[in-house]
């Protein structure tokens, strides 16, 4: 038989790699079983718990051959990954361990059909069996990615291992998503149905891909630099007719460049040569967040006029683009969301906000696929406990 334990890797403190080796010893066999290494000593109540619960479950005993604190009651961000997340076999271990999930990705392959991806390929198809160079594509990608998160969630959901759905005190804070991420957090709010959520996503990632087919754009990654040096270097790299913008905020001294390809090609050699920073131009399909992105920016908003938006949100939805909680309002919401596409993702201050909002106790789930979050998160608060879903554990009991 087995038994789903649902998270793969937790880190606390100084991050993945310190702390204490716990075991879970059961009491009906000899054997002694690892569950998970590499935890932290003070683990949050979302790690402990959902071991415990399943285990007694299928009728087995469990306890600790480790000193576990388990803090129950506090407030949890769901956190959704964006484009760059992908991976062939992305929600595969989903829908074999959760029933849940597979209605998910199922629903999804109905609705989007074979004419609507290349290759005449279903979506499942491209997510768990590639070609990577497929999923990678930025109109594939992106459903690709909501429908995994939003898998992910029903299968936690299902295993009682989202918080609010465990006998421990628990609940989420709020959500929030990177990029597209935040489409799958207004989803996981309720903002938007599942199929509209879907089409939406999918008519972005098109329409970003072909504005990016249609223009000379890339983006690049610099480290160490502080958001007023990317400011001055966008200024002194860009020439006239030219675009440079900064496009992602994602930790200290991570920001992210957006622009023409001439201009960013300029900017990595400056912040080598003359900054000494390390620079790396990003495998993307074009310059996302910048102003290259305004036809996607027009097609979307044609789109979302004929999307509603389900109000009061069940959670507050952290905005990329203010880094504060979205308001509830329609057209508020819609219009945040239009902006996106050509404004700088300002994530950083969306994960400083989630913490100062509901207090320092406040921790981390991040949905699949990929842990992406997770390490930028470590760049921003190293303290800050998160759990990462990217794929069910199973442990298999006799």
């Amino acid at each position: 038989m087995e038994t789903p334990v649902g998270f793969v890797s937790v880190s606390k403190g100084a991050g993945v790699g310190t702390g204490v080796r716990p075991v879970l010893q059961c009491a009906q066999h000899k054997r002694l079983r690892t569950v998970w290494r590499k935890a932290a000593a003070a683990a949050p109540w979302f790690v402990v718990a959902p071991v415990r619960r399943l285990s007694e479950r299928h009728g087995t005993r469990w306890s600790h051959a480790s000193t576990l604190h388990m803090r129950e009651g506090e407030p949890v961000v769901v956190l959704c990954p964006g484009q760059g997340a992908q991976t062939v076999g992305q929600g595969r271990a989903w829908y074999e361990a959760s029933s849940a999930a597979r209605e998910i990705i199922q629903r999804a392959d109905r609705y989007l059909g074979r004419s609507r991806l290349p290759n005449g390929q279903s979506l499942m198809d491209i997510m768990f069996n590639g070609p990577k160079h497929v999923l990678d594509r930025t109109d594939v990608a992106q459903p690709a990615i909501f429908v995994t998160s939003l898998a992910c969630w029903y299968g936690l959901q299902q295993f009682e291992l989202a918080p609010g759905t465990r006998r421990e005190p628990s609940y989420v804070a709020a959500t929030a998503g990177l990029s597209l991420g935040e489409y799958t957090a207004l989803t996981l709010a309720g903002a938007f149905e599942f199929e509209a959520g879907l089409e939406l996503v999918t008519i972005r990632g098109d329409a970003m891909q072909k504005a990016a087919e249609d223009s000379e754009g890339t983006m690049v990654a610099i480290l160490g630099i502080s958001e007023e040096q990317a400011m001055d270097l966008c200024e002194a790299c860009r020439k006239r007719n030219e675009v440079l913008v900064p496009a992602n905020f994602n930790a200290p001294g991570q920001i992210v460049l957006s622009g023409s390809k001439d201009a960013c090609r300029r900017a990595m050699e400056y912040a080598t040569a003359t900054l000494h920073l390390k620079a790396t131009e990003l495998s993307v399909a074009g310059a996302f967040h910048s102003q290259l992105m305004q036809p996607a920016a027009d097609r979307l908003a044609d789109a979302l006029q004929t999307i509603d938006v389900n109000l009061p949100l069940q959670y507050p939805v952290m905005c990329n683009v203010t880094g504060r909680p979205h308001e509830n309002q329609k057209d508020a919401i819609k219009q945040r969301l239009v902006e996106q596409l050509t404004a700088p993702v300002r994530w950083q201050a969306c994960i400083q906000t989630a913490i100062m909002d509901h207090g320092d106790r406040t921790n981390f789930l991040e949905l699949a696929p990929g842990r992406t979050l997770a390490g930028l998160l470590k760049r921003i608060d190293r303290k800050r406990a998160i759990s990462n879903y990217d794929a069910p554990v199973t442990q298999a009991m006799s």
